[in-house]
């Protein structure tokens, strides 16, 4: 299979438009979801009857979210008391 990635705008800044964080949420949702079907139809188009979705998907999100990894790793594995109380506040409200 060959490797799909296609190159889209950066997502917006959050902005007066764009402050409400579900919005945000869907949006790069949608536009991941997108480029997921873009890279099943280049495979389609391509002859590929063994198309593997999970490569595909890996592509896609890796690339989307490239821009957050160091926050990402941050939030996960920081010992700074601040973000582990974090951590477990939400891990509380996820349990509940």
């Amino acid at each position: 299979m060959r490797h799909f990635k296609r190159k889209y705008p950066p997502a917006p800044e959050p902005g007066p438009f764009f402050e409400n964080e579900e919005t945000v949420i869907s949006e790069t949702c949608l536009r991941i979801f997108d480029r997921v079907m873009e890279g099943v139809r280049a495979e389609v188009e391509a002859g590929n009857q063994d198309i593997d979705f999970r490569s595909i998907y890996s592509n896609v999100l890796q690339d989307e979210l490239k821009p957050y990894a160091f926050s990402l790793a941050y939030q996960l594995y920081s010992e700074d008391p601040t973000i582990k109380k974090e951590r477990r506040e939400l891990s509380r409200r996820r349990r509940d």
